[in-house]
């Protein structure tokens, strides 16, 4: 009678291999021991092994999926987070990482006769950076509600006020150094140096009345009249605002 026997059975199952082999009907008693005992231990150690893979195919999906949603949780939990005052873009306490105080808005620094040039570059600097309301009145410590609100207003106003200083000759520093916001810093300048001044209107129409092109090119002399006219116009809005 011919079967398949299995040679190599040692302490690793598996790695032995399956040969055709001849049983005779002579086979005596011991033999068809030996041969029962290792049918009963092959069937035995294939059914575990079944079992076993069952097992592992059945706990790698949920595992997966377990995994997966996990993910997708930190990852939501993530994006969810709320953003600080100064965080977001659509917050009107929103600073830029990248803003400093020691920076300089405009080229040319407050003198006492350039107030109306220096106080339009400053606005359109503010405006550009989304500021100009800590100047105007717009936006003031009032709209700060939550601690974190006024933490943030707190640090836009000290970063708007040293924009303004640095903007700012050396000796009227300290006209306004001690202004603690940036509003009052912004007025108290605007008070002294927007007054309709007489004695300025007089010399800026005298200017532009013997104002000759002399050496200068055209680009330069035309230049230096609209800037002599540009400031007239503005002392005289500001002297019939005040009558008004």
């Amino acid at each position: 009678m011919v079967m398949l026997c299995y040679e190599g059975l040692g302490p690793e199952f598996g790695k032995g291999v399956y040969k055709p082999c001849f049983m005779y009907k002579s086979i005596n008693s011991i033999n068809q021991k030996i041969s029962i005992s290792f049918l009963s231990h092959f069937l035995s150690v294939l059914a575990k092994h079944l079992f076993f893979s069952h097992m592992v195919s059945e706990h790698e999906p949920s595992s997966m999926a377990s995994n997966t949603q996990a993910a997708q949780i930190g990852s939501s939990s993530s994006s969810q987070r709320e953003l600080t005052p100064m965080e977001d873009p659509r917050s009107p306490f929103f600073l830029h990482h990248g803003e400093t105080p020691g920076a300089i808005l405009v080229t040319q620094p407050l003198t006492e006769d350039n107030y109306p040039m220096w106080s339009r570059a400053m606005r359109m600097a503010l405006d550009a950076k989304s500021k100009l309301g800590f100047v105007d009145g717009t936006v003031n410590a009032s709209m700060a509600i939550t601690p974190l609100e006024k933490q943030a207003w707190s640090k836009c106003n000290s970063m708007i006020s040293s924009w303004i200083l640095n903007s700012v000759s050396p000796h009227l520093t300290a006209s306004v150094i001690y202004r603690d916001t940036a509003f009052e810093v912004w007025n108290t300048l605007k008070k002294r140096f927007s007054q309709a001044n007489g004695p300025r209107i007089s010399q800026l129409q005298k200017q532009i009345s013997t104002m000759l092109q002399g050496a200068a090119t055209v680009t330069g002399f035309f230049t230096d009249l609209q800037a002599a006219w540009d400031q007239f116009l503005n002392f005289r809005l500001l002297k019939w605002a005040r009558v008004a």
